[in-house]
């Protein structure tokens, strides 16, 4: 089920470098950056439309001209587009501060197969109906 969210830009600081967000659907844990949350980017600052539930990572440059450092929060969106901070973490190791507690969370989620509702032969049924066999 899709839902329209919207996320600001910022935590609420000063922003003086980059601001993204991504729906994170894996944590490759031999990564040690921000290349290790795997899933694709969103917009900041207007609706978008996203398949829920989710889990959504939030990045932001903030601070002084002089002493900025990121911030980071990674954030579960429900079912009605609800987005709930479960975890944060500021620095330039954000990654590894985050990485294996995020794992945590998102690896351990299975993916359920839609498929997974029909029995053998109802599925086999269907492919027979398809002529793919």
């Amino acid at each position: 089920m899709k839902q329209l969210i919207k996320l600001e830009y910022g935590f609420g600081g000063r922003i003086r470098g980059k601001t993204w967000a991504k729906v994170v659907e894996h944590v490759d844990t031999s990564k040690t950056n921000g290349f290790a949350f795997e899933g694709d980017f969103v917009k900041l600052n207007q609706l978008i439309e996203i398949e829920v539930p989710c889990w959504l990572l939030k990045f932001s440059d903030e601070g002084s001209v002089k002493y900025h450092e990121p911030v980071v929060a990674l954030y579960r969106v429900n079912e009605n587009g609800k987005l709930e901070e479960k975890l944060r973490a500021e620095g330039r190791d954000w990654a590894l501060q985050l990485r294996d507690r995020v794992a945590e969370l998102i690896n351990k989620e299975e993916k359920v197969n839609p498929l997974a509702n029909y029995s053998d032969e109802e599925l086999l049924a269907e492919i027979k109906r398809r002529e793919l066999i």
